[in-house]
């Protein structure tokens, strides 16, 4: 079987039976005939074959998705084996958002490397949420704990959020001296597809949400710190994004008096995400380690025994 999802696994990257049985030094025929024994076994077409093209069926690409995944646990508990017992080496892949990741995270892997040159490291910056379980992520950084309670979180860093803007948009616009003016302004917003946003703010015991609009929203947070630090608007965004930006001036705190976050409660604290038997592997438990190292400030800091 597991040849016959190799098999199929060169097909499907390859593109065809000809390119598949090159790889694997056989003929065409034998490939096709493997891959019809596949189907009759699964009981499902995984592919639609004409004379020009090679295309998966609904079937096959969940089958595909499956089957990369498979083979790559397989190959990788070879490698386990093949290690000596407790060495930090091998793959250790990471998604995280991309902003947090560039700003935050991209400068301290270098520092794991020095301390593991064994270990390969794949960064992966994307905005979107990653399915750990049918990926060959292992670690994933994210806003907030995930919805999957079957997955393991650690807390890394609390969200802290700062509402700016450059001095010389604040010189030429209103003044702003309470919540309220900013519907008079230009508010720079993270994209959420067809539904308004609400900053909310509090100061003691006043809570006050108001709903702001702009002509600039983005997925991500550095597009939005670039039209902030442009004089285009006033920014919501997260404090560590936009730290280098205020020391130098190019942007200052509005409405310091009031705490601004993007949900009632909080902006979402950031959180370590990964599978439990992930982190039986060495390399991945040495990067969780260390990243909550690295990462966890102000709190106390979990023993080895507590990221398992």
């Amino acid at each position: 079987m597991f040849d016959a999802m190799q098999t199929f696994l060169d097909v499907v990257e390859t593109g065809s039976f000809s390119a598949a049985a090159g790889r694997q030094n056989k003929n065409a025929s034998s490939i096709a005939r493997q891959i019809d024994r596949l189907e009759q076994d699964l009981g499902v077409r995984l592919f639609e074959r004409s004379t020009r093209r090679l295309d998966l069926t609904q079937p096959g690409l969940t089958y595909h998705e499956r089957v990369k995944q498979i083979l790559q646990d397989i190959r990788l508990a070879g490698n386990e084996l093949r290690q000596t017992p407790g060495e930090v080496q091998g793959d250790i892949s990471i998604t995280a958002f991309d902003s947090f990741g560039r700003t935050v995270l991209a400068p301290l892997l270098p520092e794991f490397s020095s301390r593991y040159p064994q270990a390969s490291i794949i960064l992966s910056l994307d905005n979107s949420i990653v399915d750990l379980y049918n990926s060959p992520m292992d670690i994933a950084v994210r806003f907030g704990p995930p919805q999957d309670a079957t997955l393991r979180t650690r807390k890394l860093v609390d969200n802290e959020t700062v509402l700016v803007a450059h001095p010389d948009y604040l010189a030429l616009q209103p003044p702003i001296t309470q919540p309220a003016d900013l519907r008079r302004h230009n508010c720079l917003t993270l994209h959420r597809q067809r539904q308004h946003v609400f900053w909310h703010f509090e100061r003691s015991a006043e809570r006050i949400k108001v709903r702001v609009a702009g002509n600039f929203s983005a997925c991500g947070g550095d597009p939005l710190v670039a039209f902030a630090v442009a004089g285009q608007g006033v920014l919501l965004i997260s404090r560590w994004l936009v730290e280098n930006e205020m020391r130098q001036g190019q942007l200052v705190e509005v409405l310091p008096d009031w705490q601004a976050r993007f949900n009632e409660r909080d902006s979402g604290a950031i959180h370590l995400v990964w599978r439990a038997n992930a982190a039986q592997r060495p390399v991945v438990r040495a990067m969780l380690d260390f990243l909550v190292d690295r990462l966890t400030t102000g709190q106390s800091k979990p023993a080895r025994s507590d990221l398992s």
